[in-house]
């Protein structure tokens, strides 16, 4: 097979439904972007590619892989300088979204936001927007693009849903495309045993986010909406986060606690994983900790422990803890108050680019995450960070456990995050104090709900800082863990 054939079948997979067949479309062009054998056949390539796109989402997708190639080589940035612009004058359907991506390249080449407003006018007054369209809305593209629509049409007082629809029957005409349901019935609808796709982009939702894009550059140029609103909102139309692309997941490590199945009359498999955590409390409070190094302390932690036809997902999360009488808590109400998704325990932060989960934690005082329960006081020794500008589902397994930072107060120094290879790094103004790191085993395109995925992640603090904390609080740091079941009760149900 000749290699531009092999072009032509790795580009196609850039509008795959799957977004995971995406990301491994963009990572392997970039590749071939590094290779001196290829280099030159693939940049013709892409900028064929991006000469000819249709659509504006589609357009953004083909500059990603340059991007990974730019940041996963630091060589790679002087080889591809001879002909990045070349690239991205190749952009045939620029957009709000493609101006943040050629900003990263190199903000000269990509000027002023103004330059890349592309709309087709405003929507005309008789107007009628497609049933399809309103109807479908929400299963093409994730509900919270439809929220933001109608938020807008309220708050800034123009028709920019009717707009939305507009780009989008203009856009379904010009490239052809059929609007039906059948691709849902196949990419989204539960297969039996309850499968299903995850971060699927059909064609039609390629239609959806291109028309929305335009709207966003609609509402700009006419004034109507701030610059600085759209950029946030274009951005978070971008399927992947830079940095945390860059950030590989590893192996599940040897000392996470897990069971081989066991097919005897007594499941045992609880038993044997609270041994291990028991065993792992041990070691890390003595100091011996080999697993982890003498100078660190897990700090929070989730991931599956066993699979079978029960399957158990483990939950550690790291607290301080004081006791004020005799009436023990709930401890499933404490991990539940741990992980909930009501901002409880969110760990906020400001990243200077919209594109990358880099940047350094927000303080928030110590008395506004104490939480009583019973005759305990609780207070979290880390928190889940939701700054995301973008909206990264092609790595959907770390959206839903979430990455983990420390609690703003437990330095006195401000915190900052960053990415490399190998971790999500964590420091103060003297030195590093944490890291976050995930893992995968057996990750696939298909999740079966409401299992958790075969992943898990885990961050760890400096012992030193985790334990002057708890003198200065006069607390205890300790663990509550939870071990949650999930039973199939036959090997084709639910």
């Amino acid at each position: 097979m000749s290699l531009n054939t092999q072009l032509s079948l790795l580009f196609a997979r850039l509008a795959w439904p799957s977004g995971l067949a995406r990301e491994r479309a963009c990572v392997a062009i970039a590749h071939l972007l590094l290779d001196p054998g290829s280099s030159e056949a693939t940049k013709s390539y892409l900028i064929k590619y991006l000469q000819s796109q249709p659509l504006e989402n589609l357009a953004g997708t083909g500059l990603l892989p340059l991007l990974y190639a730019r940041e996963r080589d630091s060589a790679a940035t002087e080889a591809t300088e001879a002909y990045v612009g070349e690239l991205v004058s190749a952009v045939g359907k620029r957009s709000i979204l493609s101006w943040l991506l050629v900003r990263e390249i190199d903000e000269a080449l990509a000027g002023k936001v103004e330059d890349w407003l592309v709309c087709s006018g405003s929507v005309p007054y008789d107007f009628a927007p497609s049933p399809f369209f309103e109807k479908h809305a929400t299963a093409f593209l994730p509900p919270a693009y439809d929220d933001w629509a109608r938020l807008i049409d309220e708050l800034l007082g123009i028709p920019f849903k009717k707009q939305w629809a507009y780009e989008w029957a203009l856009l379904v005409e010009k490239i052809g495309a059929k609007p039906s349901v059948e691709p849902l019935r196949f990419w989204v609808e539960a297969k039996p045993g309850g499968e299903r796709f995850h971060a699927v982009d059909m064609e039609l939702s390629d239609v959806y986010s291109s028309a929305l894009l335009r709207a966003f550059a609609w509402a700009t140029s006419i004034g109507a909406m701030p610059p600085e609103t759209a950029i946030g909102l274009s951005a978070r139309t971008c399927p992947i986060d830079l940095d945390l692309w860059q950030l590989q997941p590893g192996r599940r490590p040897t000392w996470w606690p897990v069971v081989k199945e066991t097919n005897g009359p007594i499941e045992i498999a609880p038993a044997e994983i609270l041994s291990q955590i028991e065993d792992l409390w041990r070691r890390q409070s003595s100091g011996n900790s080999t697993w982890l190094g003498r100078d660190w302390v897990l700090a929070e932690a989730s991931g599956q422990a066993h699979l079978s036809n029960i399957v158990y997902d483990l939950e550690i999360c790291g607290v301080f803890q004081k006791c004020h009488g005799p009436d023990a808590p709930n401890l499933d109400e404490i991990a539940d108050w741990y992980r909930e998704d009501d901002g409880t325990n969110e760990v906020k932060a400001r990243c200077p680019s919209p594109l990358r989960l880099r940047g350094g934690v927000l303080y928030a005082e110590l008395s506004d995450s104490i939480q009583r329960f019973g005759d305990w006081t609780i207070a979290p020794a880390s928190g889940f960070t939701e700054s995301y500008g973008t909206n990264p589902r092609w790595q959907y397994w770390r959206m839903y456990r979430k990455l983990w930072l420390p609690a703003p107060y437990i330095s006195k120094y401000p915190i900052m995050f960053q990415s490399n290879e190998n971790e999500m790094s964590v420091y103060d103004l003297e030195r590093t104090i944490g890291s976050w790191r995930d893992w995968t085993d057996g990750i696939g395109e298909t999740m079966t709900a409401p299992l958790p995925p075969a992943t898990g992640q885990y961050l760890v603090l400096k012992r030193d800082l985790v334990e002057q904390f708890a003198a200065d609080t006069g607390s205890t740091f300790c663990w509550v863990c939870r071990l949650v079941a999930f039973h199939r009760e036959r090997s084709d149900g639910e």
